[in-house]
């Protein structure tokens, strides 16, 4: 998938609040060096470079690390990838990703990059979905439309896509502390409230600007998809929290935090 299709921006700024979060459980000061991987269009590296901090981001899409450059000028921002991160080991004081490294394809050796690039006595801090809510429920819906790719990698089909395929659940604590190794591993649950004029105008814009919904929407005939997006509304709707027509609702997520033992 190309994150640099759409206009992810809209999806970003509606995620900042996240990376307050994330940043501020990393307890990022000034002096420290961060990596913010998968970083975007910037969100959590602006919230360090603000603390202080001297911010690298990493991402696989040019043009949102093109408007990460021109929000944090004093920022490195470099193409890479995941699983292969380009950067030198023990070279960070904290790691963080914000709804990043939860798409790495294998997420074992996107962990492993994790703790290779962070200081002994370093901390890595993830935010990552929660899955329940509506948005999980919408993810489902989602799912469930799509074609069956994840068979088929799981399966070792190069051309489905790079195998191996290891998805694991980046929201459940017990899961990332295995995933992230030895430490002192602590979490904690938020919630993101998302808003729009009415949950089809979410949808709209998601089918609009969104890099997994064109993605999606280029594997499905168009009378087809456009049901898909009906049956999207219903069930963002039926998660709605406002009695007005506008949408409100509070997507949970988790900032997991690991501290790495010192040398």
């Amino acid at each position: 998938m190309d994150w640099g299709v759409g206009h992810y921006e809209s999806t970003a700024a509606e995620l900042a609040p996240a990376s307050e979060q994330t940043v501020e459980a990393a307890g990022i000061g000034a002096g420290e060096r961060v990596l913010d991987v998968a970083c975007g269009t910037g969100n959590a590296s602006a919230v360090a470079a603000a603390r202080g901090a001297s911010v690298v981001g990493v991402d696989g899409a040019e043009r949102l690390l093109g408007v990460a450059r021109e929000r944090v000028p004093d920022g490195t921002f470099l193409v890479g990838d995941l699983e292969r991160l380009p950067v030198e080991d023990a070279s960070f004081d904290a790691v963080v990703s914000v709804f990043g490294v939860i798409f790495a394809h294998d997420a074992r050796r996107a962990a492993a990059e994790l703790r290779r690039v962070v200081k002994p006595g370093g901390r890595i801090v993830l935010a990552t979905w929660l899955d329940r809510g509506p948005i999980a429920d919408l993810m489902r819906a989602v799912r469930a439309a799509a074609p069956d790719g994840d068979a088929a990698r799981e399966a070792g089909d190069e051309e489905a896509g790079a195998s191996p395929y290891v998805r694991l659940d980046w929201g459940d604590p017990a899961t990332l502390e295995q995933l992230l190794g030895p430490g002192t591993f602590s979490a904690t649950e938020h919630a993101l409230p998302l808003t729009a004029p009415s949950p089809r105008a979410w949808i709209d814009r998601q089918n609009r600007d969104h890099p997994a919904w064109h993605a999606l929407r280029a594997t499905i005939p168009s009378d087809t998809w456009a049901t898909t997006l009906d049956r999207l509304t219903d069930v963002l709707a039926d998660g709605n929290e406002a009695a007005d027509g506008t949408l409100l609702i509070h997507t949970p997520f988790l900032v997991a935090r690991m501290d790495v033992p010192a040398a």
